[in-house]
């Protein structure tokens, strides 16, 4: 579903739209506290979604997504 955004090479904002959904349902106000309470199969799909965004900038989706390996190291989505 997530590729169903479609992606162009100069980069999206999905992401952004995805944090905000993100965000209502933590009941939270901030990208950080998101990180902090978020479980892992969240934390992923914002990773993937931070790097489809910008393909050649996937710095903060790879930390991301390390996070979420921290949260669930027996996840087949989420392996190193």
């Amino acid at each position: 579903m997530l590729n169903g955004n479609s992606w162009n090479i100069d980069g999206l904002q999905n992401a952004g739209n995805l944090l905000k959904a993100f965000l209502t349902k933590y009941k939270v106000d901030s990208e950080n506290k998101f990180l902090n309470t978020a479980d892992a199969n969240d934390l992923i799909v914002y990773a993937y979604c931070l790097a489809l965004g910008n393909y050649f900038g996937v710095q903060k989706a790879n930390k991301i997504a390390q996070k979420a390996l921290e949260k669930n190291k027996s996840s087949y989505a989420i392996s190193s």
